[in-house]
């Protein structure tokens, strides 16, 4: 839990100017306040200026919003493949995609649940208190990346005559980008 601050009617007064105070606004400002060395006083003032504590894990970070258009990028480009025929290169591009994707969707997930003391019992994560962590959505999101990641590869260097083959690889994209649509939207309806 991380404390919160408004220090809005602080910001005339704040003898290092409000600069200083604005341009730590909305983001976790402990070590610019811990570097300068403020005196007991000064700590003593933040009481006046307390708000209160946040859950810093369920606040969304720059890389889950990287990791959202990631997912959106790999179904645009697994799409893409269909009309980019016989280019090694392009096929290196989605691969490298893929595997971002697959990534930053587990390694994001692996944090949250961390922080929240679970742990893995194939196929989903259990917390601490018995219930399973997320929803049926996040695994689904999960899964089918790490499910692209293997077959991309293999597709990569094992070249099948199906045209079906290729077709599951969009499929597979397609889930990820459904899961990501549905894991924003219940994001921001979960109030």
């Amino acid at each position: 839990m991380e404390q919160v601050f408004n220090v809005t009617k602080f910001l005339d007064d704040h003898p290092g100017g409000d600069e200083i105070l604005l341009s730590a606004a909305g983001k976790d400002a402990t070590d610019d306040f811990e570097a300068v060395g403020h005196s007991s006083s000064a700590r003593e003032m933040m009481d006046e200026f307390y708000v209160g504590d946040i859950d810093s894990s369920t606040i969304p970070s720059k890389v889950e919003a990287i990791d959202f258009w990631v997912g959106i990028l790999v179904f645009i480009l697994e799409f893409a493949l269909f009309w980019v025929t016989n280019s090694k290169a392009f096929e290196w591009l989605v691969l490298a995609v893929s595997w971002i994707n697959c990534l930053t969707t587990w390694a994001i997930f692996h944090r949250r649940v961390r922080s929240r003391g679970a742990r893995f019992a194939l196929p989903r994560f259990i917390l601490p208190n018995g219930q399973p962590y997320g929803c049926t959505i996040d695994y689904v999101d999960k899964y089918a990346a790490i499910a692209l990641v293997i077959f991309s590869t293999v597709q990569m260097f094992v070249k099948f005559s199906s045209q079906k083959f290729s077709h599951s690889a969009l499929v597979l994209s397609g889930v990820i980008f459904g899961a990501k649509l549905g894991i924003e939207h219940n994001k921001r309806h979960s109030d």
